[in-house]
């Protein structure tokens, strides 16, 4: 295996749990009261980071929680807006 690489059985494992996070989070946008949309397009740029790491017990994945709204108390990836 070279390094940076995963065995194919636990990229699958890695792929599915990913999988699985966004339909929830895709499931659960779609039950919101669209309270933070806007009348008028607001483009801005953010970024988001997928931090993984293997260990002894699987792969680890990075998230934080949500301390201001939108979504506070959820779990999210790591990033924000771009100045």
């Amino acid at each position: 295996m070279n390094t940076g690489q995963l065995p194919t059985r636990n990229k699958k494992l890695f792929l599915n749990t990913i999988k699985s996070l966004l339909n929830k989070e895709r499931a659960f946008f779609v039950s919101l009261n669209m309270s933070y949309t806007y009348d008028y397009p607001r483009p801005a740029l953010t970024v988001d980071a997928v931090v993984f790491r293997r260990s002894s017990e699987g792969i680890m994945l990075l998230l934080i929680k949500r301390k201001n709204d939108p979504f506070k108390g959820k779990w999210a990836f790591p990033g924000g807006f771009m100045d």
